[in-house]
């Protein structure tokens, strides 16, 4: 399986980290920790949530996935799952071998804590690189390595795209936003092997786009192949969010400023 890269002093905090948010949770609590934070990324659909960044006493800080501003709707039907299921995936993957923030746990049904990855970058379409400063072909090597073994062990990640790839100050890959990822063994469902199959084609077609875009002379036969034809669920995703949910999103958005 692909390894973490050597663990270093930073690393080897989790525990008191973890130690430190829930004295602090417990004295402060949820709506505490939120003023403290600093919104660095707010969701721009219903259903996904706000980035906060939060800084401990002690000077560590960690990352707040909120969800307490989206409609009841989606925090009852969908939300506070996706959360659950992100924290439990980020664990699964850690478990085995694959780069992923460190989980601190929920604060409540409506967020979740991780770690801040305050060294890394998340990666971006090659326009907003030059030669000089776009990730080596090493860094696309280590990312196709660790999807490969991930899928040679029974893990897909289900929505990976470039969004969900971060560079970390040590050049190695990082994988985000992990509540799709699935483990499937001999045991599993036939409903979840279906699955697998379909989110790791997903993933290898992905994968291919990234890198041709980057580095085309480093697609071999596999991902050559997976480029001749987008998956079908793919395609379907691509038209609803650009035809529809976008068209909606900004009617959504006019409507709002002509309140104000």
């Amino acid at each position: 399986m692909y390894n973490l890269p050597q663990m270093t002093s930073k690393t080897t905090c989790h525990e008191d980290v973890e130690a430190e948010i829930h004295a602090r949770m417990a004295e402060i609590g949820v709506a505490g920790i939120l003023s403290e934070s600093e919104l660095i990324q707010r969701s721009r659909s219903w259903g996904g949530c706000d980035v906060y960044r939060w800084r401990l006493p002690s000077g560590h800080e960690c990352l707040v996935k909120s969800l307490r501003n989206r409609p009841f709707w989606v925090r009852l039907l969908y939300g506070s799952r996706t959360l659950k299921a992100e924290d439990a995936n980020l664990r699964m993957l850690r478990d085995h071998g694959v780069r992923v923030p460190q989980p601190y746990g929920m604060a409540d049904k409506n967020n979740l804590l991780e770690e801040y990855l305050g060294d890394g970058k998340v990666l971006l379409s090659l326009r907003h690189y030059t030669e000089k400063t776009k990730p080596p072909r090493e860094f696309f090597q280590r990312l196709s390595d660790m999807i490969m073994s991930m899928h040679d062990n029974g893990i897909c990640h289900g929505d990976f795209h470039r969004a969900n790839v971060m560079i970390l100050g040590d050049g190695e890959p990082c994988l985000l936003d992990v509540a799709t990822a699935m483990h499937v063994t001999e045991t599993s469902s036939w409903l979840d092997k279906l699955l697998f199959g379909m989110f790791r084609r997903a993933d290898v077609f992905s994968l291919a786009r990234i890198m041709e875009s980057f580095y085309p002379e480093m697609i071999d036969v596999r991902l050559a192949e997976a480029l001749k034809k987008a998956p079908w669920y793919l395609r379907i995703g691509r038209f609803l969010r650009h035809r529809i949910y976008r068209r909606i999103r900004g009617k959504r958005k006019r409507a709002r400023a002509q309140i104000d």
